[in-house]
C-alpha cells in the first residue's frame, strides 16, 4: 500500500512538472508570436505572401527569450549552463547519428509521400505561392531558425529542468531520462496543435505531422541526453526540416 501511495505521489509530481513546463512554453511561444506580429506589420512589404518573415521573426524572438529564461534558471537553481546543452560535447558523434537518421528519413518521407499521393487524394501542393523569393525565404527559415529556436525551447529548457526535479525523488537515472524525453516530446507534439480555450476547440490538427513530431522529438531528446549538448539536436532539426522542404518541393514538381 505504501509503495502504491508513493507511486501516485511521484506521478502527481511528474504531472505537475509537465503542466508547468507546458504552460511556460506555451506562454513563451504565444508572447513571441504576438510581438513578432507587430514587428511583421512594419516589414510586411518584404514578404507580401506572409510566407517566411513572420515565422522567422517569431523564432528569433523565441530563441532570445528562451535563452534569457534558461540563464535565469541556471543561476536560480545553480545548474551549470553546460547542463542545458550549451557546450560542444560529442558533436562528431551527433553528426554521425544525424547522418544515419536523415538518410533513413529521406527514404521514409519520399516513399511515404509517393504512396500517399498515389493511393489517396492527398495533394502535393505547397502551402505558399511558389516564387523564388518565397521558396528561398522559407527554405532558409527552415534550415537556420526552426531547429535553433525550437531545440532551445523544447529540449534545452525542458529536459534539464525535468532531470533536475526527477533526480530528487527517482533513484533510476535511466527512468528519469525516459520520462524527461517523453515529456519534451509530448510538449513538442502539443505545440503543433492549435486550439482555442474559451470555448475549447481544436482549430488545427494534422495526424501525419503529429507522427513526425513524435519520431523527431524522441530522436532529438535522445540525442540531447546522449551527447549532453543541444548542438546535435539543433543541427538535426534544421537539417530534417530542410529535407522535408526539399522533398515537398520535388513532390510538387512531379505530382503538383
Amino acid at each position: 500500500m505504501k509503495k502504491i501511495f508513493g507511486n501516485i505521489i511521484n506521478f502527481l509530481k511528474i504531472f505537475l512538472m509537465f503542466a508547468m513546463l507546458f504552460i511556460t512554453i506555451t506562454v513563451i511561444s504565444s508572447v513571441c508570436f504576438s510581438m513578432s506580429t507587430k514587428l511583421f506589420n512594419q516589414f510586411s512589404g518584404f514578404d507580401p505572401d506572409n510566407c517566411f518573415l513572420l515565422l522567422t521573426i517569431h523564432h528569433i524572438l523565441q530563441a532570445i527569450i528562451t535563452t534569457i529564461i534558461i540563464v535565469f534558471i541556471s543561476i536560480a537553481l545553480k545548474i551549470p549552463l553546460k547542463d542545458f546543452g550549451f557546450n560542444t560535447k560529442n558533436f562528431r558523434y551527433s553528426i554521425k547519428m544525424v547522418q544515419v537518421f536523415c538518410f533513413l528519413w529521406i527514404m521514409i518521407q519520399t516513399g511515404g509521400s509517393i504512396l500517399l499521393i498515389k493511393m489517396t487524394s492527398m495533394s502535393a501542393a505547397l502551402t505558399y505561392p511558389l516564387t523564388f523569393k518565397n521558396f528561398l525565404g522559407y527554405f532558409l527559415f527552415e534550415i537556420l531558425f526552426t531547429g535553433t529556436s525550437e531545440e532551445l525551447l523544447f529540449r534545452s529548457l525542458t529536459i534539464p529542468v525535468m532531470l533536475f526535479s526527477l533526480n530528487t525523488f527517482l533513484k533510476s537515472e535511466q527512468k528519469s531520462q525516459i520520462i524527461a524525453i517523453s515529456a519534451s516530446t509530448l510538449i513538442f507534439m502539443l505545440a503543433h496543435i492549435n486550439f482555442n480555450l474559451n470555448p475549447f476547440k481544436i482549430t488545427y490538427f494534422n495526424l501525419l505531422q503529429q507522427i513526425t513530431c513524435f519520431i523527431f522529438g524522441t530522436f532529438f531528446g535522445w540525442l540531447f541526453i546522449k551527447s549532453k549538448s543541444v548542438l546535435g539536436p539543433m543541427f538535426a532539426h534544421n537539417l530534417l526540416n530542410g529535407i522535408i522542404t526539399i522533398v515537398g518541393f520535388i513532390m510538387y514538381i512531379i505530382f503538383g
